[in-house]
């Protein structure tokens, strides 16, 4: 099968790495995607187990078209009582960068018309739309004048793990929060850090990198096991394999916050997730936080101010560049914000910068090093070393 992979603008290169590892063939890296070929169990791992994955998409068909009429000719033309019955449900969504076409609803809505009147042609019964919870979701993807249909095999996002039943103000997404681990490095052996842990999305993405689980639920839906060909011992054998905990040890993983609701939310969160006595968490200011011996990551989304209301942020954000000097020699800070002014207070030389998406918000995460010591000698001890 041809399918798509869709993700997070900045995260197309893990997300690469990641059906690689599944045994994905033909990877070709894109804008907030990557395409690829797999079969089904390829097409049932890619959704499972790709952390860094929002949709995907299986390739039926690609078309020419310049206008609303050869639009509707060749959805029509799909053999789409294969896919689905008379009776049964869709939702169409809509993508569109075309000069021939001007509105994604318009092109979902023609797209509708087509199928539903295919089924009126040939059976006098038409089947109908449900938005929430269709039997096939159904994508359109229409470039310049390249139409391509697929079938959304993911049903709901795939950043919705199941775990989260409440979340805090301006969250991170599950997907961005496990790019972000990712993209730091860090390799679940060290002690790893979130001082603003909010409802503990980053602390929970992580546990389940480490452990070599999958980030969802296990009653997690996906949306191809609606599909008539679904597959239920084969998706039962991938299950059963894939949330097999390992018997390992993990480092020191904790996470901090002022607000005890937020701290309360994260514990539910955990508990829902699995992990209940493998995340610590307490409530406290990170400046009073007095770090374990042995150096670490700390991976942290602080308030941005544009959604959040924090009195001074240039203030917070210059606390936690002076807290990392004082306390944190030898460690690495990874911070994502959509504050650049306020990252000019943190006080440190970045090492590394990265343009990531929090939603609509366009955020630097950055990394700064902390050097035991003068950063001239900690490069000589390395250099002996």
């Amino acid at each position: 099968m041809q399918l798509v992979a869709k993700t997070l603008e900045g995260l197309e290169e893990l997300l690469a790495v990641e059906l690689e590892e599944i045994g994905a063939k033909k990877i070709e890296i894109g804008r907030r995607a990557v395409t690829f070929e797999g079969d089904t169990l390829c097409m049932y791992k890619a959704n499972l187990l790709c952390r860094c994955a929002i949709r995907i998409l299986v390739s039926i068909g690609s078309f020419e078209v310049r206008n609303e009429a050869e639009l509707y000719r060749a959805v029509k033309s799909v053999d789409w009582e294969s896919y689905m019955k008379k009776d049964e449900t869709l939702a169409i969504d809509a993508v569109v960068n075309s000069e021939f076409f001007n509105h994604s609803k318009y092109a979902a809505l023609k797209s509708k018309d087509a199928i539903v009147d295919r089924f009126r042609d040939k059976f006098g019964v038409r089947p109908s739309v449900d938005l929430k919870d269709p039997k096939l979701r159904i994508n359109i993807h229409i470039k310049g004048d390249i139409l391509n249909i697929s079938l959304d095999s993911s049903g709901d996002s795939l950043h919705r793990r199941g775990y989260r039943s409440l979340a805090g103000q301006a969250p991170v997404s599950e997907v961005l929060a496990a790019g972000m681990v990712k993209l730091s490095g860090w390799d679940g052996k060290t002690t790893l850090l979130d001082p603003m842990c909010g409802s503990g999305t980053i602390l929970i993405e992580a546990v389940k990198i480490a452990l070599g689980i999958p980030s969802f639920t296990k009653n997690r839906r996906f949306g191809f096991e609606q599909w008539n060909n679904f597959k239920p011992d084969l998706w039962k054998r991938v299950k059963e394999f894939a949330f097999k905990k390992p018997e390992i040890e993990l480092p020191l993983i904790q996470g901090m916050d002022m607000d005890n609701e937020a701290i309360a939310v994260a514990k539910e969160n955990i508990a829902i997730a699995d992990l209940t006595g493998l995340i610590k968490l307490t409530v406290e200011k990170f400046e009073d936080f007095e770090p374990p011996e042995s150096a670490g990551h700390i991976i942290s989304n602080p308030p941005y101010e544009l959604r959040i209301v924090t009195g001074d942020i240039n203030a917070l954000y210059k606390m936690m560049g002076d807290t990392y000097k004082q306390k944190y020699g030898g460690w690495q800070a990874w911070i994502i914000s959509s504050n650049r002014e306020a990252f000019k207070h943190v006080g440190l030389k970045t090492s590394r910068k990265m343009v990531l998406f929090n939603g609509p918000l366009e955020c630097r995460l950055q990394k700064y090093e902390m050097y035991k010591g003068t950063r001239k000698f900690s490069k000589l001890n390395k250099a002996k070393e």
